[in-house]
């Protein structure tokens, strides 16, 4: 991936493949209309379970983000990687994970209805996010027409 309409190519072909690449994107029951289904954005796209493994600063947390990184490694040589991209990869990875895990909600406020509940136009979701091509990962994920959906608060 060269530019953003890679990107979002690629995220788009992860999506239609079932991979949770960066957030996820689909059709779920309306929360405060039973009757109707919505088109549905969530945050998502880190590899450890939860936020606070890339925040905490505790030793297990350090721990566990060294043995993260080294994962890390170990899959990008078993892709065939030469070796001396592996450390910056690795790097790489874990960096932007922490990005995103900085911008996610925790869980107490996942189960939060109110938190997590946001009907905006496609209009106002493009408006939200300038530099994410969303009407071309739309199409590009075969999403039927929508109007309105639904997002966390937390991103608007």
């Amino acid at each position: 991936m060269s530019d953003e309409p890679d990107v979002v190519a690629e995220i788009a072909h992860l999506h239609r493949l079932g991979v949770g690449a960066l957030f996820f994107f689909g059709a779920s029951p309306d929360a405060k209309d039973s009757n109707r289904t919505i088109a549905t954005l969530r945050q998502g796209g880190l590899s450890l379970p939860d936020r606070e493994y890339y925040l905490a600063t505790d030793a297990k947390s350090v721990e566990i983000r060294q043995r993260f990184e080294q994962h890390m490694k170990n899959m990008f040589q078993l892709a065939g990687d030469p070796a001396d991209t592996l450390p910056p990869r690795r790097g790489m990875v874990l960096e932007m994970e922490t990005i995103l895990a900085k911008a996610s909600m925790d869980r107490v406020s996942l189960r939060d209805p109110d938190k997590t509940y946001h009907i905006v136009t496609k209009q106002q979701l493009v408006a939200l996010s300038a530099g994410f091509d969303w009407n071309g990962y739309l199409k590009a994920v075969g999403a039927p027409a929508f109007e309105t959906l639904t997002l966390p608060s937390r991103i608007s």
